[in-house]
């Protein structure tokens, strides 16, 4: 598939997402039937039955993220300088599950530099990743060439790209060790903060540490503050953030 097509493709579900993440359920696209469509939608809350760590809200967010990327101009930007490959390769994706579509950046860059996706999913994000699979096999026939996903042991691959925790990653190094391959382990961000800041970047920071419940690799987990740092106005503006971080403001 040309990187154009696939590109108009992606963009189509970026404003798919973006009329997700505004709680609206009627997207007309002549790429996509009705049937497909409420298929996609029902997905939702059967993710956050099956992990509830997924709320509608979470959910929403991640949708709105990818709806904000995936258009013509900025795929474009971003997959400067990407070389397609002389012949194709199967790059296994074995994702994590942490956050809603945590593992479709993987698919897409697997896509974008013109190789094969063999997707081994996490349980804890199987239903909405199975739904976005889907609806790539409702754009074009050939993505079920393209995107496989794995139902039992990974086999018949060519490199590998990995996501999971400290001990999971000995596993992987043990077992793809002899293929190409990128392995990520736990990851979480950190905040240095001087007492300087305003109001509206201690909001925007309540939103790093508190969104996805805090478990994306992006969440910030740890604050570097100088001796002596007044956390009033940090907890203040958490709260205002947050709501229900009140009990234990309060204590």
């Amino acid at each position: 598939m040309d990187q154009y097509k696939l590109f108009c493709d992606l963009s189509t579900l970026g404003r798919l997402f973006t009329t997700v993440s505004n709680n609206d359920r009627h997207f007309a696209d002549l790429s996509l039937n009705a049937d497909t469509l409420e298929k996609f939608y029902a997905s939702f809350a059967l993710a956050e039955i099956k992990n509830p760590w997924f709320t509608q809200s979470n959910i929403q967010k991640a949708f709105s993220a990818w709806g904000s990327q995936l258009n013509y101009s900025e795929l474009t930007k971003w997959s400067q300088g990407t070389v397609p490959p002389s012949q194709k390769r199967t790059i296994a994706i074995i994702a994590a599950g942490n956050i809603p579509l945590v593992a479709l950046h993987d698919v897409i860059s697997v896509l974008v530099s013109g190789n094969r996706v063999l997707l081994k999913l996490s349980g804890d994000d199987e239903v909405l990743m199975k739904g976005v699979v889907e609806l790539f096999y409702h754009l074009d026939e050939e993505y079920r060439e393209l995107i496989l996903i794995a139902e039992g042991p990974l086999k018949n691959f060519d490199g590998v790209i990995a996501t999971g925790s400290y001990n999971t990653a000995r596993y992987f190094e043990y077992y793809f060790g002899k293929y190409p391959h990128l392995i990520r382990k736990n990851r979480t961000s950190l905040a240095v903060l001087t007492g300087t800041e305003s109001e509206r970047e201690l909001e925007l920071l309540g939103s790093d540490i508190f969104t996805y419940f805090g478990m994306g690799c992006r969440n910030v987990s740890h604050l570097l503050v100088p001796e002596g740092y007044n956390f009033n106005g940090f907890f203040l503006r958490l709260f205002f953030n947050t709501g229900r971080w009140l009990i234990i403001i309060s204590i």
